[in-house]
């Protein structure tokens, strides 16, 4: 969330905290942009935001994936001559029918706001080819260089693996439940889940799918400045798509992304997922895991760690993506 001159970013925030790191870790890394931009303010209150843009005389409001606030709080921006930006993190195109709800609103939104951002550059496409819109630009920023922890001198005694995020049985993460499972099956690998869906009935089906594994390890929520520490103490990380939707054969998996930048290892449940064995390794289940855990370990941290790194940082780095954001915010404003 930052503040330069008329700039006004604000972060949609979410009561679960896990929720805040897992959707980038936004709020954390852009409080820490304060020394690229002046001040910063943060809230998802809408009578808060009418205060703050009356009061700091702000021009843009950059909205990220609430499409409810920007909904409430456009006709305000509009009468008071602001410019709305709305983040699409997850773009309805790629989970929901045409004739749902989800895809009339997110229509409405992008075809109503001065600009879209997209976290990458095939949706960015697929958004502009779906509604017809002007302004958009592709950004990512997935952490700060000094948040970046390295994974090499960890202990690697026991296998261990980890999941974040949500899970479910539907749309391109249905294989998620099923390929833990396989890894699961083996008593030797420890599999520690950190969902955001944990207390929805989804999370209730999951833990009553799991009870049997006893190496299953479930967790509640922590704080977001301390997730990334707590789970790169972990080996593996776990990602597991639908390998033919679209959305995943042609993108850098982000769940990827914020596992290299924790120093785990991604594995893989299909070589249909983008660049699966590029970044990672595709590992079919638990016997397979351990089999090659000793040359999955040294084969990542002595040739792949550091190209990952590099290649990743290029194009997700706070740093990297400062300056872009920017001349996006200059464009719009130049318009009238």
């Amino acid at each position: 969330i930052f503040f330069k001159n008329n700039f006004f970013y604000q972060k949609h925030t979410n009561k679960n905290l896990l929720h805040k790191f897992y959707l980038r870790l936004k709020l954390r890394e852009y409080l820490e942009a304060k020394k690229y931009f002046e001040g910063a303010y943060y809230s998802n209150n809408l009578n808060v935001l009418k205060k703050l843009i009356l009061d700091k005389k702000i021009k843009i409001i950059h909205i990220f994936q609430d499409t409810r606030l920007v909904k409430e709080i456009y006709p305000f921006c509009k009468e008071k001559g602001v410019k709305v930006i709305f983040e699409d993190e997850d773009p309805a195109i790629y989970n929901f029918s045409e004739n749902s709800t989800e895809i009339k609103l997110e229509r409405e939104i992008c075809r109503k706001v001065a600009g879209v951002i997209a976290s990458t550059e095939m949706e960015r496409k697929d958004l502009v080819k779906k509604y017809n819109l002007a302004n958009t630009v592709s950004i990512y920023p997935s952490a700060n260089k000094q948040f970046i922890i390295s994974g090499k001198n960890k202990d690697i005694k026991n296998i261990t693996c980890v999941y974040i995020g949500t899970m479910g049985f539907n749309s391109y993460r249905a294989p998620l439940p099923e390929y833990v499972e396989s890894l699961a099956r083996n008593k030797n690998i420890k599999i520690h889940l950190y969902l955001l869906n944990l207390y929805s009935i989804t999370g209730l089906k999951l833990k009553l799918k799991f009870l049997k594994y006893k190496n299953i390890v479930f967790h509640n929520k922590i704080n977001f400045t301390k997730i990334k520490k707590e789970i790169s103490k972990y080996q593996y990380g776990i990602v597991a798509y639908d390998g033919n939707c679209r959305k995943v054969n042609n993108n850098f998996g982000f769940k990827t992304i914020e596992y290299v930048f924790s120093g785990l290892i991604p594995i893989y449940n299909t070589e249909k997922i983008y660049k699966s064995e590029e970044i990672g390794y595709v590992v079919q289940d638990g016997v397979e895991l351990e089999a090659r855990d000793v040359e999955l370990k040294r084969n990542y941290f002595e040739v792949k760690y550091k190209k990952n790194l590099q290649k990743l940082s290029k194009d997700y780095i706070m740093e990297n993506n400062i300056i872009k954001l920017e001349k996006f915010y200059l464009k719009l404003l130049s318009k009238k």
